[in-house]
Order: structure tokens, then C-alpha cells, then sequence
């Protein structure tokens, strides 16, 4: 399975099918808004393309793990070790404020798939694995185990609460 193209994308969106029809006026091309194709991707692939951007240390839960001056449940000359949901409840962050989120226009590594990727993956969501560990050693020192970083499911619906996002999109649909 591979990612898939600014054409197939685009087709999907208009035409629900990953090739252009023949007859794109045909009024059976007319469906509900709630009628949706689904593709689904390799998360490795994504992650490898689209997904490489997205750091641990975007992670709300991450930076104040590791900049929080006191962590509850913690006294010098104790270890703690606990569970994403264990770490983010004792730092006070709730449901997807430990997510990753960023608009993939902000990031350019010189690779030769900059506009297709902006144009495909937009606005990009990921979330801290559920088996992160946060550890804190006997001597304070910080760390994380097991990290993983996972995305979250994206859609394509020129939908967007990113300013910029929304001004590209009123101009694609056009």
C-alpha cells in the first residue's frame, strides 16, 4: 500500500473513486455529504513521508515533563514511573492537549514532495503512544520510555480553523 497522489486524492474527493471518470457530469457523481470513501495508509509509510516532522517535544505532555519544576507524586530521592495517562492527569493536561498538531506548509526539508504533501496532509494530528513511560530517577533525572509517536486519523474535506488553511482552500475550490 502506498500513499496516495494529489490526483487520487483529488478524484476521491470529487468523484468518491481513486480514478477520474469518464463522464464527470453524470448526475450519479452527486452524493450526500455524509457519503465518504475511506483509504486507508501504512502508518510506517506515513510516517516516514508526511508523519517525519512531527517530534516528541511538540507534545505539550513532553515539554512539561520535562520543564515542570515540581511533578506530583514526585520527592527527590524517589523514583516515579508512570503511564502517559498517569503523567499527563498529575500535570494537569487533559484529553488531546498532549497531541501533536501542525500545518504541513510550515515545513520544508528540501525534498521534492513539498506541494503534494501540503496539499494531501494539511493540517497533520498525532498522539504520544499509550505505552510511553515517564520516568524520574532516585537523582531527578528526567526521561522517557518506549515512545513511540502515533497519527491520528486525518481526512481530506478542505476543512480547516488554520487561517491560511482556509484562505488555499476557498481558492482551490473555485
Amino acid at each position: 500500500m502506498s500513499l496516495p497522489t494529489a490526483e487520487e486524492v483529488t478524484n476521491l474527493f470529487l468523484y468518491n473513486n481513486e480514478e477520474k471518470p469518464t463522464n464527470i457530469v453524470d448526475t450519479a457523481l452527486i452524493r450526500s455529504e455524509s457519503d465518504h470513501h475511506t483509504r486507508s495508509v501504512d502508518a510506517n509509510e506515513f510516517m516516514e513521508g508526511p508523519g517525519r516532522f512531527a517530534l516528541a517535544a511538540m507534545s505539550n505532555l513532553v515539554k512539561k515533563f520535562f520543564t515542570a519544576a515540581d511533578i506530583p507524586g514526585y520527592s527527590y530521592g524517589q523514583s516515579l514511573n508512570l503511564s502517559k495517562v498517569e503523567m499527563a492527569e498529575a500535570l494537569g493536561i487533559e484529553g488531546s492537549e498532549s497531541n501533536i498538531v501542525f500545518q504541513q506548509y510550515n515545513y520544508d526539508d528540501g525534498q521534492d514532495n513539498y506541494g503534494e504533501r501540503v496539499y494531501i496532509w494539511g493540517s497533520s494530528s498525532f498522539k504520544i503512544g499509550d505505552d510511553t513511560r515517564f520516568v524520574i530517577d532516585t537523582d531527578g533525572t528526567r526521561h522517557i520510555e518506549n515512545l513511540t509517536i502515533r497519527p491520528f486519523d486525518d481526512d481530506f474535506d478542505f476543512n480547516s480553523e488554520n487561517i491560511f488553511t482556509k484562505w488555499a482552500n476557498t481558492l482551490l475550490l473555485k
